[in-house]
């Protein structure tokens, strides 16, 4: 089986459609129905904001893994391997 080769520059697939509301979904909604949806709105962005973001995350771990462990090694297992190896 043999492929085509692809395009020399592609582009990213575009089919344009507008996918965002050109408005508030809240101003269609009934008062009591938005404010619940502002409730919600504003418990998810309290919630978002509690989160570590993927950078931080990802920097510490490789600064973690960056570094020596000192003292046990922590498996016997692992040890026991690295013996073999």
């Amino acid at each position: 089986m043999t492929f085509e080769p692809g395009p020399r520059d592609p582009q990213p697939f575009s089919a344009g459609m507008h996918l965002q509301p050109w408005f508030d979904v809240i101003e269609a909604l009934p008062e009591r129905a938005a404010d619940r949806l502002r409730a919600l709105r504003q418990h998810f962005h309290d919630l978002h904001a509690l989160t570590v973001p993927f950078e931080d995350r990802r920097a510490r771990r490789t600064t973690q893994r960056s570094q020596p462990r000192s003292g046990w090694s922590g498996c016997l297992i692992t040890s026991m391997m690295a013996a073999f190896i």
